[in-house]
């Protein structure tokens, strides 16, 4: 027997569809288009027999290269109790050994329960499911055995439901026997911790015209207790009602009507997804809806398909961003009241009384706290941020608040990076949120962003230091005995760096990295490239010096992009894979001065190759490029495979290192000084371009 990865060519991929369906009834739905999404992503693995015949896969997913997720372990029935699951789960575990564990939920009362521990999982917890039973599932943790530190972090990691809005049809298909399986299969047990199913009140017109007295109580009552509804102000609805009346047909009949307020609706509640099965919708509207709102309207099929995805639409938008934000400025006396209706998480517990009485003693000691709120171009306050600046070593936030909204993942990530961004040219040690009362949206930025809870508290290092493991770890130690109890985390951190096998561990290293941001180990074994970019592409992505050359100077979309993509020919790869770090040098480029030099450093978070097309759809949340961009980069062959570099949290240096020099270091360290395409170097040699950049001791 032997395990093998699954991609779109392969011809085991329909083997697989049809194993699923002996067992479809444990299972649950899952798309054809699915199954193709996921054979794509090579995320399929296949046991084989001798004579060539599938005999059990694993399907799965990794999101953010930290955890893998299982959702199908499916055995034919006659091979059963011969240890291929085991097979496929340790190659899975080979396959991923960089992540930090496998997580999956399955039912309790299903045969298929029992064998998780045997396979060397651990049961976590029992959640109730949403299956037609209402049966208790069990979530199972297979632990990789990375330092625990990391490990208990992702475990315990707050995780944001993918908040979608279901037209009326997809709603009748859940709630009625015969309904769509492609519908239905919204409602796997594998979703519930990632989908939270939404609905407008235009549904219960929809509902009420079932003539049919029992039916229609049972469908009121259905949508008003397993479904959240979403909330909207009537001049916004019939502000977008207007400007998209006219994608429905002229004569418009009580569905189209229906159809159009769904929408509308969804819309002006700024809910990110609308999940439909209609044609019209998907084939003709999609595209304008998404290009003028920013909202994708998704089959099932697709909504599953690309999860992953749409959860870092949710997370980052960087494209719809920067024509939103107009302008940041101190909170003046006063202004609690207005600032209460935004910032006020009663859901929380927080009263407006307490509030307001907290913001106001914040604005009554300017010389102790900065209080910022954030704007829009129309002046609605979207962010309330209070700075603390009492303690030396720290940067102490006790308020941070961000307007609910398709926006509020990207504005929590750009506030908190620029607050740690803030804490290091202050030469603060430590930026610590102590906000009691944060939504879950900004706990999940805190922890992506390498922030510890620590009490009742978030705490990060901020160390602009480029050290090896060993210094590193002695000045963390050194630094933790200030507060043994609140920074007690960075003596674990130091027990890792000491750690032999840590040092070569890239994952590990890299998550260090982050955590003390913008920290460097010098001696960390993490893949490191310099990349060949030119000019015009650094300017818009991530050089305002670049762009502050140009006519109209750097947009203000640039101070936004923490995160981007750059896109290339898939040529000469020279080895790109993440987690690594890039180092940008700018290629020849008379319209610019400062170019053949490298300028900057950024975290290389994925390497993607597929279709322009394809690409484009996956990365357009970013901006900058537009689809003649890409389109030109693969020749204009929609068929033509190209690169995608998705990187974040970017570094200019102070002092760009000229070409020059750069040959110089390459030469001496036996490396050919050629800048062509992208190329691998040494640790040595990223700490000494690194360190003349940003002009380290």
């Amino acid at each position: 027997m032997k395990i093998e990865v699954v991609d779109s060519e392969s011809p085991y991929l329909q083997s697989v569809k049809l194993l699923w369906r002996t067992s479809s009834t444990t299972l649950g739905f899952f798309p054809d288009g699915a199954f193709e999404e996921y054979a794509a992503k090579r995320n399929i693995l296949v046991a084989i027999d001798d004579e060539n015949r599938c005999i059990g896969y694993l399907l799965y997913r990794s999101y953010r290269g930290r955890v893998v997720t299982i959702h199908h372990l499916c055995i034919n029935k006659a091979m059963r109790g011969q240890g291929i699951a085991k097979k496929l789960v340790a190659y899975l575990k080979t396959i991923t050994k960089d992540h930090y564990g496998i997580r999956l939920s399955c039912r309790r009362d299903f045969e298929a329960n029992k064998i998780w521990p045997r396979l060397g999982f651990v049961a976590q917890s029992n959640i109730p499911g949403k299956n037609k039973e209402g049966k208790e599932l069990t979530v199972w943790w297979l632990d990789y055995g990375h330092p625990n530190l990391f490990t208990l972090a992702v475990k315990n990691q707050v995780v944001s439901k993918l908040k979608v809005v279901i037209d009326a049809n997809i709603f009748f298909d859940l709630n009625d026997k015969n309904g769509n399986e492609e519908s239905k299969a919204l409602q796997a047990d594998w979703l519930q911790d990632n989908l939270e199913l939404c609905i407008t009140d235009e549904l219960f017109n929809e509902i009420n015209r079932n003539e049919n007295t029992l039916e229609r109580r049972k469908k009121f009552n259905l949508a008003r207790n397993r479904y959240t509804c979403v909330n909207c102000q009537p001049v916004q609805v019939e502000k977008v009602t207007a400007s998209i009346r006219h994608l429905f047909p002229k004569k418009i009949t009580e569905s189209d009507q229906s159809d159009l307020y769904q929408l509308a609706k969804t819309i002006a509640s700024e809910t990110q997804f609308f999940v439909t099965r209609d044609g019209n919708m998907l084939e003709k509207r999609a595209e304008q809806i998404y290009d003028t709102f920013g909202i994708s309207i998704v089959s099932p099929a697709g909504l599953i398909s690309k999860l992953d995805e749409f959860r870092r639409e949710t997370e980052y938008k960087a494209s719809r961003f920067a024509g939103t934000l107009s302008k940041t400025k101190r909170v003046q006396s006063g202004e609690e009241t207005v600032l209460t209706q935004y910032f006020q998480p009663s859901n929380l517990g927080e009263t407006k009384v307490k509030f307001q009485q907290r913001l106001r003693q914040y604005i009554a000691y300017p010389e102790r706290y900065t209080c910022k709120v954030a704007l829009d171009k129309k002046d609605t306050p979207l962010a309330l941020v209070v700075y603390e600046k009492q303690n030396l070593h720290e940067l102490g936030i006790p308020m941070f608040r961000v307007k609910r909204g398709s926006l509020a993942g990207t504005l929590a990530r750009y506030l908190i990076f620029q607050s740690v961004i803030l804490s290091s040219k202050e030469q603060r040690t430590f930026t610590k949120v102590t906000d009691p009362f944060l939504e879950d949206i900004i706990l999940v930025a805190l922890q992506e962003d390498g922030f510890f809870q620590v009490k009742n508290s978030w705490l990060k290092a901020n160390l602009a230091v480029l050290e090896t493991s060993d210094l590193l770890a002695k000045r963390l130690l050194n630094l933790s005995s200030i507060n043994d109890k609140e920074y007690n985390i960075l003596s674990e951190l130091a027990t890792i760096l000491q750690q032999d096998s840590s040092i070569n561990d890239s994952k590990t290293m890299a998550d260090i990295e982050q955590a003390l941001w913008p920290a460097k180990i010098a001696n960390a074994n993490i893949p490191t490239f310099i990349v060949p970019i030119k000019a015009l592409w650094a300017h818009h992505l991530f050089d305002k010096n670049l762009a502050n050359q140009t006519l109209f100077g750097a947009k203000l979309a640039l101070a936004f992009n923490r995160e981007s993509v750059y896109y290339r020919s898939k040529h000469f790869p020279a080895g790109l894979k993440a987690p690594g770090r890039i180092l940008w040098y700018i290629s020849s480029d008379p319209k610019y001065f400062g170019t053949k030099h490298i300028r900057a450093c950024s975290r290389l978070d994925e390497i993607t190759i597929g279709q322009p097309k394809t690409l484009y759809k996956q990365f357009r949340r970013l901006g900058v490029y537009k689809w003649e961009n890409i389109f030109s980069i693969a020749k204009k062959d929609n068929n033509l495979n190209i690169m995608a570099i998705r990187f974040s949290d970017t570094e200019l240096f102070t002092n760009p290192i000229p070409l020059k020099r750069v040959k110089s270091i390459l030469t001496k360290a036996a490396y050919l000084p050629n800048f062509r395409s992208p190329r691998q170097v040494s640790s040595q040699i990223f700490s000494e371009i690194y360190s003349i950049g940003q002009q380290l001791k």
